[in-house]
């Protein structure tokens, strides 16, 4: 059902220049400027009506990202913003937020707000230094954490965790390892980002991962269907892995009043389809996630009460502080697979061949042979 992007000449031909801006991004002169201005011109082109009136802006709009800090992130920063730009974003000017867990260098800022200009740019820090974090923790809660945060990189063990630093490894039972930075990544993302203050002012939120890249033009604007169908979700990639732990399904029954989806899957329209769990049901038959390296969502309903309340027990009953069980992507799934499923629309499904290029592949699909 889902057909591989088709390329013409004109596509090679466009791919041509899309490869040189991918690579020469750190090239802060006037050919570059020259060279994504003038893809961002076809892109105007492409995206204006019959009258050649300007592509449509919406209100509400903000494009999120987040890093751990400025170094050494800056560079995969400004490379994903200049090629948001090109592709959506020139004339539409939607502001950037980038939250971050450490401050940024002034010099760091000033280069990514010239980069985002004419559109904001503003970085939000999402933590407390982690010497307050682990000073508000209880002795169990930091024992627990030390006791699985032992390596100071990833395969030596220094076996003084009283000395924990966010690039500190550590391990979780059947979530692998990964750094102190990472695990709070995915607990920020899981259950912080849906009604942090930064956010209030903006009803769409477009979620790009610094390394998930655009390699053409947007075909078409996903902003506009969101709002025409009042969809509560778009997403690039569908399933991204699943959820295997079925204390999900008493997350969702103590937040949506003893209701729970045990299966998770898309309809041949590109809509969700949730299954609810029987009565005495209580393993997942097969939850699927949402890629989260690229999705559009509605705040309006994520802010919900009862939203909210899930995605505070994802992360917060029966959990621990800096855990990967409980990431970005169930939060993102289980809120339109709980309340409106037939308003989560996967993009490919519904024309929307964005080709964003992410850890080798095409919108998770497919090879990336673009560039």
């Amino acid at each position: 059902l889902v057909q591989p992007f088709t390329y013409t000449q004109e596509d090679r031909e466009r791919n041509l220049k899309w490869k040189q801006l991918g690579r020469d991004w750190r090239l802060d002169d006037d050919d570059e400027k020259k060279a994504w201005d003038q893809l961002a011109a076809e892109q105007r082109t492409l995206w204006s009506d019959a009258n050649g009136a300007p592509p449509r802006t919406y209100d509400k709009v903000v494009l999120v990202s987040k890093v751990h800090s400025s170094h050494p992130f800056i560079g995969s920063v400004v490379q994903n913003m200049c090629l948001v730009k090109a592709a959506y974003n020139y004339d539409r000017k939607y502001p950037w937020i980038i939250f971050s867990t450490m401050p940024w260098k002034q010099k760091a800022l000033e280069r990514a707000k010239r980069w985002a200009y004419p559109a904001n740019f503003t970085v939000v820090i999402d933590s407390e230094p982690l010497h307050e974090v682990l000073g508000n923790m209880t002795k169990e809660e930091r024992a627990q954490l030390e006791g699985r945060c032992e390596c100071c990189h990833k395969t030596t063990c220094c076996k003084d965790s009283s000395k924990l630093h966010w690039d500190w490894w550590c391990h979780e039972h059947g979530a692998g390892h990964a750094t102190l930075s990472y695990l709070w990544q995915a607990e920020f993302r899981a259950t912080h980002l849906w009604n942090h203050p930064a956010l209030k002012d903006y009803k769409h939120m477009i979620w790009i991962d610094n390394d998930a890249l655009p390699t053409k033009p947007w075909p078409r604007d996903p902003i506009t269907t969101m709002v025409e169908n009042d969809l509560v979700v778009m997403y690039d990639n569908f399933p991204q892995g699943s959820c295997g732990n079925s204390l999900l399904i008493e997350k969702m029954k103590m937040a949506y009043d003893n209701r729970a989806v045990c299966k998770l899957e898309l309809t041949a329209d590109g809509h969700f389809n949730s299954i609810p769990c029987k009565s005495d049901q209580n393993k997942l038959t097969r939850f699927g996630l949402i890629h989260g390296m690229f999705h559009i969502t509605n705040l309006d309903v994520y802010r919900e009460p009862v939203n909210l309340e899930m995605n505070r027990l994802l992360t917060q009953h029966k959990g621990y502080k800096f855990s990967r069980q409980w990431d970005d992507q169930i939060a993102v799934t289980v809120v339109p697979a709980m309340v409106a499923p037939e308003r989560g629309w996967d993009m490919r499904r519904n024309g929307f061949n964005m080709s964003m290029a992410h850890n080798g592949n095409l919108d998770g699909k497919e090879k990336n042979t673009r560039w």
